[in-house]
């Protein structure tokens, strides 16, 4: 998906892209907010490496604050460790 996403940015260089990397609510919060920023990071990082410009990407982390399932199943948790993309028009 990373490879798929350096290529539609590297056709579209008005495009921006945020990246928003999420945890389940197992264990602390603040290890959840840095696990979650370290996650949006490394894809962050990985776009840089591939030779997308820093200014077209935002990353950040929203920790256990946002989940998209129930994080009382493993299937819930396993949903919500997750790293987000969206890709906007500059």
């Amino acid at each position: 998906m990373l490879d798929e996403l350096t290529g539609i940015l590297r056709q579209y260089p008005d495009y921006r892209l945020s990246i928003s990397g999420h945890t389940d609510d197992i264990g602390d919060t603040e290890r959840n907010q840095r696990l979650s920023e370290d996650r949006a990071k490394a894809c962050y990082d990985y776009f840089i490496f591939r030779g997308v410009k820093p200014d077209r990407l935002r990353a950040v982390g929203f920790g256990e604050d946002r989940p998209i399932a129930d994080n009382k199943s493993s299937e819930g948790r396993e949903l919500n460790r997750r790293v987000e993309f969206e890709l906007t028009l500059d």
